[in-house]
């Protein structure tokens, strides 16, 4: 680093960044660390104070982050990818068609093994369309070694570390075997014991099996509702089960249901009316993982004669068992951590021998929401790893959420793991483990957390979770203070699906968007 004379300073590299105040209109950063003096900042610098500046001074053995950043994108560019313009040792890649985005991760976790550079990616084998971010590149000193990049670039090889491999239209056919299983010709060899097993995990007499979680769910409530009947329910409950019960069910049958906010559920015995036959609960929630007394709740559905359904997708089977608390139905979106691989759409039902049966024989022939012997198969395989792939989700969400206490733009994290807050003794009570979903709250503006979502690369968007993949979901970002309240949500509620991929790589691509979001303040 040297100093000179500002007006002998056009094509030199700033060490800082320039800071310039308006008053009453502006002040910020005008000039980034790592610009490129031009002719026609000169003025503007002047205009500033700025008689002299510190500028790079090239040392031998030393690469500026923008040169280096221009290596790094060399190691990564293949053909149907276009990059941008390099900023303070960054450049992204984007596709410039559809594609199967391809990564070799063993060349590419080498290379970012080396410190002070990173190359962050999309997750392999997924389907891109164009314009889709593919990568980014980051250096992160003004100034890196030689021999790193070197060792990089050895690290790499010749081959580059991204593919972008263009669809080829094929011909298919598709042979259909007519209704042998509904007849009872063949039998379903896999739907009985995937519902065996399920029963047993969560301590049931009994299970069903659904063509999808939301089937499920719907069989359960209509099992329980009838003509002008009161529900209970909580304000967090997943979006399409609260369309049900406030919007068809009364629209339909004249049911009115009654949603509490947290607090509220802690005292249900407040809202129970004479013709109240369900109380639906969702323990933890899906958005801020509040849970719900079990024990409590099922005493006051015994003492009462009220019924009770939970959705236990979140915990799962083997981490809470709302049926030893007296809770009459457990219900799960198989689709998502029972299955594991995002590849399956099920749903399942735990309880008494009794009442399954009587779904079994009403509302699932009814409804014909049977789940089809693939899928069972599909999830009985998912099942297998269940404990193993939970274990390392909570592992992994537990860091993630450390990293997320310590960063100034986030203002509350959300996750049970963390075993602190009001609830934690019902935490300990109920839940034997945790999984990959966390949430917190970012402070700022709904620009400045859309702008956070949009430069992450490793968590794609998504609003589903439990697979590999780890995903990030706007959960209340440019929602209104009406959907906020009504959710049980803080604005600017940011849910994050932390998946099976390194830690690491993860915490990293969270740093360099938190970094890009700085930047832009």
């Amino acid at each position: 680093m040297k100093q000179i004379p500002t007006r002998e300073a056009v094509g030199h590299v700033l060490c800082h960044d320039m800071t310039q105040i308006i008053p009453g209109r502006y002040k910020g950063a005008r000039f980034r660390k790592g610009h490129v003096v031009r002719e026609e900042d000169i003025p503007v610098l002047l205009s500033m104070g700025k008689e002299h500046l510190y500028v790079w001074e090239l040392v031998p053995g030393m690469v500026h982050e923008n040169d280096a950043a221009e290596r790094l994108c060399a190691l990564c560019r293949n053909e149907g990818m276009e990059r941008s313009a390099v900023q303070e040792g960054k450049i992204e890649l984007t596709a410039a068609r559809d594609g199967l985005f391809q990564v070799d991760s063993r060349r590419l976790n080498a290379v970012n093994a080396l410190e002070n550079l990173m190359i962050a990616t999309r997750h392999g084998g997924t389907a891109v369309r164009k314009g889709d971010k593919l990568a980014g590149t980051r250096v992160i000193p003004l100034v890196i070694e030689e021999e790193t990049l070197r060792r990089a670039e050895a690290a790499a090889g010749e081959r580059p570390l991204l593919e972008l491999l263009p669809w080829k239209l094929k011909t298919a056919a598709v042979v259909t075997t007519g209704s042998e299983v509904a007849q009872g010709l063949i039998e379903d060899a896999f739907t009985p014991v995937v519902e065996k097993k399920l029963a047993a995990l969560e301590h049931g007499e009994d299970a069903l099996c659904f063509s999808s979680g939301m089937a499920a769910i719907s069989s359960a409530i209509m099992h329980f509702v009838e003509k002008d009947c009161h529900v209970i329910t909580v304000r967090s409950i997943y979006g399409p089960t609260r369309t049900l019960l406030k919007d068809y069910l009364p629209r339909k049958f004249g049911v009115e249901t009654t949603l509490l906010c947290q607090e509220e559920a802690m005292h249900l015995e407040d809202y129970v009316r004479d013709n109240t036959r369900l109380i639906y609960l969702e323990s933890p929630s899906s958005g801020v993982f509040s849970l719900q007394d079990l024990e409590y709740v099922g005493k006051l559905g015994r003492e009462r004669g009220i019924r009770t359904v939970i959705d236990n997708t979140c915990a799962t089977s083997l981490y809470q068992k709302p049926l030893d608390y007296g809770i009459d139905i457990s219900v799960h979106t198989a689709s998502k951590y029972l299955g594991g691989h995002s590849d399956i759409i099920a749903g399942a039902l735990i309880s008494s021998g009794q009442i399954c049966e009587e779904i079994r024989r009403s509302g699932r022939a009814n409804f014909g929401a049977c789940m089809d012997p693939h899928q069972a198969w599909l999830m009985l395989r998912g099942m297998r790893t269940l404990k193993l792939r939970l274990e390392q989700h909570a592992k992994n969400a537990l860091a993630v959420a450390r990293y997320l206490q310590g960063q100034p733009l986030v203002k509350r994290v959300y996750y049970p793991g963390l075993r602190e807050g009001e609830q934690k003794e019902l935490i300990e009570k109920q839940m034997k483990g945790f999984n990959g979903l966390l949430s917190f709250v970012m402070d700022g503006t709904a620009e400045r957390a859309e702008l956070f979502m949009d430069s992450l690369t490793c968590f794609l968007k998504g609003c589903s979770w439990g697979g590999f993949e780890s995903l990030v979901y706007p959960f209340s970002v440019g929602t209104d203070e009406e959907f906020n309240r009504e959710n049980d949500c803080p604005a600017n509620l940011i849910r994050l699906h932390v998946g099976l991929e390194n830690v690491e790589t993860l915490i990293a691509d969270l740093e360099q968007a938190f970094a890009k979001v700085t930047d832009g303040r």
